[in-house]
């Protein structure tokens, strides 16, 4: 009763980050309370120490998740200030399958000692929107994001666990974070000058940008103590990620008249993408009153707040013979994230 009454009166919650759901179809059905309880080679993505705590396996498990979000912008009018509605957007996810793969086996070294190695696939938050509305009007949201086609992050993890009896494990794994991450996005070219119309669409510039071959190490620590049969705690550290990495710019130039002559220069452009990802702790209680039932309550802190935007840095890439204002160089593109 005191449960239901406590849903009455709940609030909206305000965050994000860039995971939607939790990885692995196992922890995923735990609602991702598997600090404490890991015992399976999943445990190399929330508790290392979880490899000691169970046999030698292999798993092999397929999540797919579909989502949506719908999108609508209120903008102001630049002379009266009055608001105005757009259109409603929606951005649609990644509907791909995403694998955990990984094994489990103490190769007869030492009894309670386990390795572990995987592939372990996150489903994120990003999604792919409309570059233009139904009529050809260009989308609200393409100032901030296109669409993200062609981006994959993974974490390929390895490490050991080691088990005294059954009362206590300790594990650590080393890990990459590997993949791409791709982007398009408007760049409005409007200077209020020349082109005097708030966001007029002959001078957006369409800027796709693709970073390959990202490896970032990380690292990862746990611990599960069992002081009864019943009873099981754990906690877990695991490193932040910074992404620094050139990447491929394809650069689409606006429709206006004064670019009719322009040019990219050079005509391969690279940039240089920088974000961070948080470090993840992680705190755990399992109780298991019988060999049918488990139930976890567990713990998890995620600042990302670190992810604040994504911040793109061309290589000395210039736009050559613009009419009237000759050539000028592309600055800094900050994509906002605000997490």
């Amino acid at each position: 009763a005191v449960f239901a009454l406590a849903l009455l009166f709940s609030r909206n919650a305000l965050a994000a980050g860039l995971v939607l759901t939790p990885r692995g179809v196992r922890p995923f059905s735990r609602a991702g309370a598997f600090v404490a309880g890991a015992d399976d080679p999943g445990a190399l993505g929330y508790n290392p120490a979880g490899l000691a705590m169970g046999g030698e396996s292999i798993l092999l498990d397929l999540a797919m998740v579909s989502y949506r979000t719908s999108y609508t912008r209120s903008v102001a009018d630049p002379d009266s200030g009055e608001r105005s509605t757009l259109p409603e957007v929606t951005g649609e996810g990644f509907l791909i399958p995403l694998p955990t793969l990984a094994v489990v086996h103490g190769f007869g070294v030492l009894p309670g000692l386990r390795f572990g190695l995987g592939l372990l696939a996150d489903s994120s938050t990003l999604q792919n929107w409309p570059e233009t509305l139904s009529d050809g009007s260009p989308s609200p949201q393409r100032y901030a994001v296109i669409d993200y086609r062609g981006s994959m992050i993974s974490k390929i993890s390895s490490g050991a666990a080691y088990a005294i009896g059954e009362h206590l494990g300790i594990g650590a794994t080393f890990q990459l974070l590997v993949g791409t991450f791709a982007s398009k996005m408007a760049v409005s070219n409007c200077d209020g000058v020349v082109c005097t119309q708030h966001e007029n669409p002959d001078y957006d510039a369409i800027v796709a940008m693709q970073a390959g071959g990202i490896v970032v190490p990380g690292a990862q620590v746990g611990i599960i103590v069992r002081p009864w049969t019943w009873l099981r705690l754990g906690a877990a550290w695991e490193s932040g990620y910074a992404i620094e990495k050139k990447a491929d710019l394809a650069i689409r130039l606006p429709s206006a008249p004064i670019y009719a002559q322009a040019e990219v220069d050079p005509d391969s452009a690279t940039a240089d993408v920088r974000m961070k990802m948080p470090m993840q702790w992680r705190a755990g209680i399992e109780a298991s009153p019988s060999q049918d039932l488990r139930g976890e309550i567990s713990f998890v802190y995620e600042p990302w707040s670190i992810h604040d935007s994504i911040v793109v840095e061309p290589n000395d890439v210039t736009l050559r013979d613009v009419e009237v204002l000759g050539d000028y160089r592309m600055e800094t593109i900050k994509l906002d994230q605000r997490f």
